[in-house]
């Protein structure tokens, strides 16, 4: 778990730049740490259907945004750095096993009741410690304006990269490797997607100042 609080930045979706949140400015890593991008060329329509690998293991297709938060040493000297990544509000297909890795139908896809989304959200740990290093698991929680539950993937219950579930799994990253965890913000409608902060690691994000505009310009559009 993440000994402490780190400075963030927030990403400028689709283009691998960071930009000084009001939080303090974390420097951008070398293209050696950067977690993945999406892949060229792909990319989900607001609103529309889940496509794609489950887990997204090439990254979030477009438009996509996040947090990276500064390189941090924990107590027993492993050095690690944290990303969040938030994706496009989906309302078809929707993979269950991304919003419960534990349950007992991992291939099963639906559809949302009506009016209502799923934000996809990775979590990617870069292993900047000179040696193997098992990744931390991410703090990560939702909620409105007025501080109530807003139902997010609770870490335990995410996916690793290779579809195992992180109940069962203690991933351990080589030296310079990465470790991501996927899950769902919601289902929650739009107006309760564009009034969500994200409280990562002791540090509080609203939704829509970490994703890119076009979607932040969607939720508020759609509530």
């Amino acid at each position: 778990m993440l000994a402490g609080v780190a400075a963030a930045a927030v990403l400028a979706a689709g283009c691998g730049r960071a930009a000084p949140s009001g939080g303090g400015a974390a420097a951008a890593p070398s293209a050696s740490s950067q977690p993945s991008e999406q892949p060229l060329g792909s990319s989900w329509q607001l609103g529309g259907a889940y496509t794609g690998p489950v887990p997204p293991v090439q990254g979030l297709p477009s438009p996509a945004g996040g947090v990276r938060f500064a390189p941090e040493t924990d107590s027993k000297g492993y050095t690690e750095q944290v990303t969040v990544r938030v994706g496009a509000p989906l309302h078809f297909s929707i993979p269950q096993v991304l919003e419960d890795c534990y349950t007992a139908y991992p291939d099963q896809r639906g559809d949302l009741d009506p009016g209502m989304y799923v934000v996809p959200i990775q979590a990617i740990t870069t292993n900047h410690t000179n040696q193997e290093a098992p990744a931390w698991d991410p703090a990560i929680t939702a909620e409105d304006a007025s501080g109530n539950p807003v139902t997010i993937t609770d870490a335990l219950h995410m996916t690793w990269g290779d579809g195992k579930c992180r109940m069962d799994v203690y991933q351990v990253m080589p030296r310079g490797g990465q470790a991501t965890l996927s899950g769902y913000i919601g289902p929650a409608t739009a107006s309760q997607l564009a009034d969500t902060w994200l409280r990562i690691n002791g540090r509080r994000f609203k939704l829509t100042t970490i994703e890119p505009h076009r979607t932040a310009s969607w939720l508020v559009a759609h509530s």
